[in-house]
């Protein structure tokens, strides 16, 4: 019952976790570690027989899984709290100055040469092939300046992964462009082969295509100009979620989850300790001490069955002699059956030697009635 109650304020102190948007996750976690653990301690007190395991051994799983999910937030939030603490590192932040500063002269030509594709994506069926060919080249070349561009900027620790990225997507873009020019160029030389089919009087012979349309061509390079779009819009929110002191901000939180978790974790592990220490002693029920007293409890017994033993038993003596005799015999299986078969938080020992302790004080008062009787004759 003590537990069953105590770990709430466990619980509480859990709820009272801060939940910002940098650690909700964490508090939501740990709160439903301690939500769990405090309803198996419940579990316990409600259902709890003598010598039962079942609920202890469910309760321990409870834990484990408890100390398993503090061991993985605490993991969490230290590792995040070093990668604010990097973001906000003044070097860092210069470099990712720097870097902001020389991306948007990038940006603005790249998007030049994305809108320029749109624009020939758009009107590739009313230019003729030398058109084609020309803003395409066009194209490439912008593509080439851009990928230059992006190789010359300078790497960092702290810019190096954002660069890597852009210099991907850059170059995958400027080779389909390369590979479109190539193919449209080839099919322009090689227009078309005629077909094999009969051509009847008056008609045009058919021609078979060489390849796919100019238009198709400039179609397949969609995916990737959206995903070099894509990747530098990312690389600018990064940067300026960087720029913007987010980070700063972020890290005071998770340093003051940090604190709060710490003393959860303290007060924690003090209920765990004052439960530990009530299950080494079973309850409070020391084993050790208890058998040694049955043992001291058996040596008397039997000790005053030797003294019962040694009375007179002559003539009209033997009858009382006899009652008391039965009367020790009796009390003395009962504590060496106590001694044998007794087990922490069960009665049913202890009821059997009052049984059989009763049963010697009737046959005690026998005795000692017949033994007033004896000397009322005398």
């Amino acid at each position: 019952e003590d537990f069953a109650v105590s770990f709430n304020a466990v619980t509480e102190r859990a709820r009272e976790l801060p939940r910002t948007s940098v650690s909700r996750e964490y508090s939501d976690m740990l709160i439903a570690a301690a939500e769990s653990e405090e309803s198996a301690f419940r579990q316990l007190r409600d259902r709890w027989q003598p010598n039962s395991l079942s609920l202890f051994e469910a309760l321990e799983q409870q834990r484990s899984e408890a100390a398993r999910i503090q061991r993985n937030v605490e993991d969490l939030a230290l590792e995040l709290e070093k990668e604010l603490e990097e973001a906000s590192d003044p070097e860092k932040l210069e470099a990712i100055e720097d870097l902001s500063q020389a991306l948007e002269p990038i940006g603005d030509d790249w998007e030049i040469s994305h809108y320029d594709y749109a624009s020939l994506l758009k009107d590739a069926l009313r230019l003729d092939d030398i058109e084609l060919l020309a803003t395409l080249d066009q194209l490439i070349r912008q593509s080439s300046a851009v990928v230059e561009a992006i190789d010359g900027l300078a790497a960092t620790d702290a810019t190096e992964d954002a660069i890597k990225e852009l210099q991907g997507v850059a170059e995958i873009e400027h080779r389909a462009l390369t590979k479109i020019y190539a193919t449209l160029s080839r099919s322009i030389k090689e227009p078309s082969v005629p077909s094999d089919d009969p051509v009847a009087p008056g008609e045009d012979e058919p021609v078979t295509p060489v390849g796919p349309t100019a238009g198709q061509l400039l179609e397949s390079l969609q995916p990737i100009v959206k995903k070099a779009e894509t990747t530098l819009k990312e690389v600018n929110r990064t940067i300026s979620k960087d720029l913007d002191g987010s980070a700063m901000a972020d890290l005071e939180e998770v340093q003051e989850f940090i604190v709060a978790y710490e003393v959860l974790l303290t007060d924690w592990d003090e209920f765990h300790l004052g439960y530990n220490n009530w299950r080494r002693t079973e309850g409070g029920c020391d084993r050790t001490e208890v058998l040694e007293n049955l043992n001291q409890f058996h040596i008397r017994i039997n000790e005053l069955g030797r003294k019962v033993r040694d009375l007179p038993q002559s003539g009209y003596l033997l009858p009382m002699y006899n009652l008391l005799v039965e009367a020790v015999e009796r009390e003395e299986g009962a504590v060496r059956t106590l001694r044998t078969s007794w087990q922490p938080f069960t009665v049913d020992a202890f009821i059997a030697v009052d049984r059989e302790r009763d049963n010697a004080n009737r046959l005690r008062r026998e005795a000692s009635i017949a033994l007033e009787e004896l000397t009322g004759r005398s």
